[in-house]
């Protein structure tokens, strides 16, 4: 059991610098992004405005995915904590809930924040699968 509470703080200090990570980069993209903003008046530098609008608008729908993600599993693991008060004792079910709802919020903030953020940027998601990446190119080939 020691082990597998082990995992679960990796789990969850994953999740936590990978939302870490996403925020500096949000707060240094909006910084940064001002002066490409106030130079989006003239034609030249137009694109790279917009650009940075979108990727503000990424990184905000990847931040606001993460939250909702997180919050959801913090409350079901606060129910859970609530009813461990109550019997006073895990048992292996209980463990076994608290281990794959950490699990859960780990592979949804690894996938669902990019899917919701490419919306914006107009990118096809496609997961990580290595066979799907060999119909892609294969597709592109034949064509």
């Amino acid at each position: 059991m020691y082990i597998a509470s082990y995992a679960y703080l990796v789990l969850n200090f994953l999740v936590v610098i990978d939302y870490t990570i996403s925020y500096v980069s949000a707060y240094m993209l909006c910084i940064l992004g001002v002066f490409c903003l106030g130079f989006g008046a003239f034609e030249f530098t137009r694109n790279i405005a917009v650009s940075v609008l979108k990727q503000i608008i990424y990184f905000a729908l990847r931040l606001m995915t993460m939250i909702l993600i997180c919050n959801s599993g913090f409350n079901v693991l606060k129910s859970m904590c609530n009813q461990l008060k109550e019997i006073e004792s895990l048992t292996i079910t209980n463990f076994n809930t608290i281990m794959f709802t950490s699990i859960f919020i780990f592979i949804l903030t690894k996938k669902l924040p990019h899917l919701i953020g490419s919306l914006v940027l107009n990118v096809n998601f496609i997961g990580d699968s290595g066979i799907s990446k060999v119909i892609n190119t294969s597709i592109k080939v034949l064509k």
